[in-house]
């Protein structure tokens, strides 16, 4: 039996080797055809998008020797109706049914703007018969504007980036002029917003500069209620400016009792502005006849040194 059944167990064995070594050519082979799809795969979308490009550039030769992209004439693909607007929702302008013809003047948001005799109206762009034409058409007006939206958007934030830099750099005045009687110069700046964003997303600690021939003021408000601002000696309102080299400035309320929303105006020495402008400010505390209030987030820290030579 062992001389029988002997050989045919190698046979076995040698069949089973025989199998693993042919599928691991195949996988492996396998392996290699996915390898070469994915590449050919790769290489067929880049041509086509070249070709999109290329087609798209000449396109846009064509039409830059003509007036514009549109008008364009087509046929309607299906039933449908122009509106007064792109939405679904929009008043009806006209019914459009199959092989009508139309112009098309423009493309906003997948509605078609179209022309149909005198009338004008929005079409949805699945009503539409779309060429290649068309469909280049829509690429290009989508990708102008788009271009047009970054514009504004680059322009607005230039603005913004201009108004930032002259709120914290430059002088604007309330008031700006020379009495005629006196001669006299006089200038009141804007109220700066020096604290930073509270809770409620304000801001609440205002400053301004005066000046009034040679006389200098500092006036400072704020919505708290800290009583009134009072000039009397006996119970008299100031503000306390901290810098960060670690010198405090005081300033007293001069001008007349101010019970209101806290109001206070001291006078600005030149040992004052000489001191203020050598550091950015820390801190602020506001002192009224009744409470005082401290102020230690500073969101325009340079005030004193931007601001101070706007009424020099």
């Amino acid at each position: 039996m062992k001389k029988i059944f002997f050989p045919f167990l190698i046979f076995i064995s040698t069949l089973s080797f025989s199998q693993e070594i042919n599928i691991e050519k195949i996988k492996k082979s396998i392996s290699r055809i996915e390898s070469e799809i994915g590449i050919k795969t790769d290489s067929l979308k880049i041509l086509t998008d070249e070709l999109k490009y290329l087609e798209s550039l000449e396109f846009i030769s064509e039409i830059q020797n003509k007036e514009g992209i549109f008008p364009i004439n087509t046929i309607v693909k299906v039933k449908g109706k122009v509106r007064k607007e792109n939405n679904l929702f929009s008043e009806t302008v006209i019914d459009v049914y199959p092989k009508d013809s139309i112009e098309l003047i423009d493309y906003e948001l997948g509605y078609w703007i179209i022309k149909k005799g005198n009338l004008v109206g929005y079409l949805s762009e699945l009503f539409v018969e779309e060429t290649k034409t068309i469909s280049l058409a829509k690429e290009v007006t989508i990708s102008q504007k788009e271009k047009e939206i970054k514009i504004v958007e680059l322009t607005k934030i230039e603005l913004e980036e201009k108004e930032l830099y002259a709120y914290f750099n430059e002088c604007s005045y309330t008031q700006d002029e020379i009495d005629e009687f006196t001669g006299k110069g006089r200038k009141v700046t804007n109220y700066y917003s020096i604290d930073e964003l509270n809770i409620y997303g304000i801001r609440t600690l205002d400053i301004r500069l005066r000046r009034n021939g040679n006389s200098k003021y500092l006036e400072v408000r704020v919505s708290s209620d800290l009583g009134c601002a009072s000039p009397y000696p006996t119970d008299k309102s100031f503000v306390k400016i901290k810098l960060e080299n670690g010198d405090i400035i005081t300033i007293h309320h001069t001008w007349d009792i101010d019970c209101g929303h806290f109001n206070l105006i001291g006078n600005l020495t030149e040992n004052d502005i000489l001191r203020l402008k050598k550091s950015p400010i820390k801190t602020i505390r506001l002192q009224g006849t009744k409470y005082y209030e401290d102020y230690d987030k500073i969101y325009f820290k340079r005030f004193f040194i931007n601001k101070l030579d706007c009424i020099k």
